[in-house]
């Protein structure tokens, strides 16, 4: 509460200016949609965050399924929406929409922005000017952010993103392939993201994995950009080791990576609550932790998610 960089300013715009957006954005969106990437699930029509977690969760599966060691790097920016370089996204603008005139129209009336604070007491600053960031507020502001990041590089691993959150999976036979991987895509990405002035937040950007190896409870990905290994966060997840096709009640392969779902569910909802990638899969949260183990069958009962501070 007492960090200003806890806070951000939000645009009080009036009627007017607020339908002129909507007025532009309905032109602009057919122009612009069908150049933004398909990973790309935030803030466009007929895409949803649903979309991105099926996704998701159907690879994680498949790569249960196939005996796969799947790992997951989920990155998120700081103040991603206030760090957007004007003149970069101008030129990202020009490149995106066959129009100089329109492009220099919405530069002036969105990027070209002053500022006035005012304390609790009564005190004002002086005028200053915005140099950088997209109004929070502005009609506009989600497809300018869309179109600004949407040049990330294509990666090996499979991206899904919404807005300015990013997921990055891959599975392989081996934990040092997959470690290898992610770690180069996400060097990729951090350094197109530090050529357009945008910023990893290191205190949310985390890595999870997802396996059947009950001899690895504890494993943790050695995933690495800009020299710092990105944090694991202490989630255990085990299942029987030995799975057959006269398992009792079903407890074959297949049975077993299909009642992985609440898990991964479960880990949706932790990730909600503790602020990583909450759009993303803010729509995973029917389950909660005290509820896993009971919902879980007999057989699967150490399959329930353990979280250790």
């Amino acid at each position: 509460m007492d960090d200003p960089g806890s806070y951000r300013p939000i645009s009080l715009l009036c009627v007017s200016y607020k339908l002129l957006e909507r007025l532009l954005l309905f032109r602009l969106e057919p122009v612009v949609d069908p150049q933004l990437p398909t990973e790309q699930g935030g803030f466009r029509r007929n895409r949803s965050t649903v979309q991105q977690v099926v996704k998701l969760t159907s690879d994680i599966e498949d790569s249960c399924e196939g005996r796969r060691k799947a790992g997951l790097v989920l990155v998120d920016l700081t103040a991603a929406y206030d760090t957007v370089w004007h003149q970069g996204l101008a030129l990202k603008l020009l490149q995106t929409i066959p129009d100089r005139h329109l492009v220099r129209f919405i530069v002036d009336i969105t990027l070209n922005r002053s500022f006035i604070f005012r304390t609790s007491d009564g005190q004002w600053s002086r005028l200053r000017r915005l140099k950088n960031g997209v109004s929070q507020g502005s009609t506009l502001a989600p497809m300018l952010f869309n179109i600004y990041i949407s040049d990330i590089p294509d990666t090996v691993s499979t991206q899904c993103g919404c807005a300015d959150y990013l997921a990055l999976l891959f599975s392989h036979k081996c934990w040092s392939e997959v470690e290898e991987v992610l770690s180069l895509d996400m060097q990729r990405i951090a350094e197109c993201l530090s050529a357009w002035r945008l910023r990893l937040s290191t205190a949310k950007t985390t890595c999870t994995v997802f396996h059947l190896n009950n001899k690895e409870p504890s494993r943790k990905l050695a995933v690495t950009v800009n020299g710092t290994t990105i944090p694991t966060p202490r989630i255990q997840l085990n299942l029987e080791s030995r799975l057959t096709a006269n398992s009792p009640s079903g407890n074959t392969w297949k049975a077993s990576v299909a009642k992985l779902e609440p898990v991964i569910d479960s880990y949706a909802f932790w990730l909600s609550q503790h602020g990583v990638l909450t759009p993303l899969f803010c729509e995973l949260q029917r389950w909660t932790w005290s509820t896993v183990p009971q919902n879980m069958p007999p057989q699967l009962g150490a399959a329930a998610p353990i979280l250790k501070s």
